[in-house]
């Protein structure tokens, strides 16, 4: 995010998931070059499984101090009462893993144009279900 003018305002919004094997990693960049500027920067990221790693690497660079700017993360597993909720419900284990990543997507999913919400959805789930 590149601030260059006198009073600007950003966010940015990360939603990930490590599962297994894999490294999630969230690299930003806010640079402010004007004056007043203000940006708020949050990460949020869900770990499955043992051998799974998530990082955040934010850097932030002033011009001048006046400019505002935080940085968020949180790193977590699955909710396990939220699990136990769904399982006991009657929904097997690695759908209810997909129903919970997905909530924690739906944000993201909501931006997206209609024709993709769907199938966004849908390729979620599949590979999440598929990894488990």
């Amino acid at each position: 995010m590149l601030h260059i003018g006198n009073n600007t305002t950003s966010n940015i919004v990360s939603y990930g998931v490590a599962m297994d094997n894999s490294k999630q990693t969230f690299r930003s960049l806010v640079s402010f070059s004007g004056k007043h500027g203000i940006n708020a920067s949050k990460c949020d990221t869900r770990i499955i499984g043992n051998n799974a790693t998530a990082n955040t690497i934010p850097t932030i660079i002033h011009s001048n101090g006046t400019n505002q700017q935080t940085h968020e993360a949180t790193t977590g597993a699955i909710d396990k009462e939220a699990l136990l909720y769904l399982e006991e419900s009657g929904i097997d284990t690695d759908e209810a893993i997909a129903l919970i990543i997905g909530s924690i997507a739906t944000p993201i999913f909501n931006r997206l144009p209609l024709e993709f919400l769907v199938e966004s959805k849908q390729l979620l789930q599949m590979a999440i279900t598929k990894e488990l």
